[in-house]
């Protein structure tokens, strides 16, 4: 299970959306259920079976099949309030 003080994850958040590598994006689909020893798009640490995973999917560009986002439940909600605080132009 990960550890990390929601002030260290909001800061890996605004600098990951920030350079670009953490996309913000309007009204994605999301889906939770149990995770998968997966890596959490935020903190990169695996979502175990025992912890609730949240899966957003990301509008679809061109004919490229939509971007998956995984994420804990915490690290869901700092990724949203840090892509609130982005200027509505720059989500996509």
């Amino acid at each position: 299970m990960y550890n990390r003080s929601m002030t260290r994850l909001t800061a890996i958040a605004r600098a990951r959306v920030q350079n670009g590598e953490l996309p913000c994006t309007n009204n994605p689909s999301v889906w939770a259920g149990p995770g998968h020893d997966k890596p959490c798009s935020l903190c990169r640490t695996a979502i175990s079976m025992q912890e609730i995973a949240y899966e957003v999917e990301l509008p679809r560009k061109a004919d490229f099949a939509p971007q998956m986002l995984l994420f804990h439940i915490d690290c869901h909600t700092v990724w949203v309030v840090v892509c609130s605080e982005q200027p509505l132009a720059s989500l996509s």
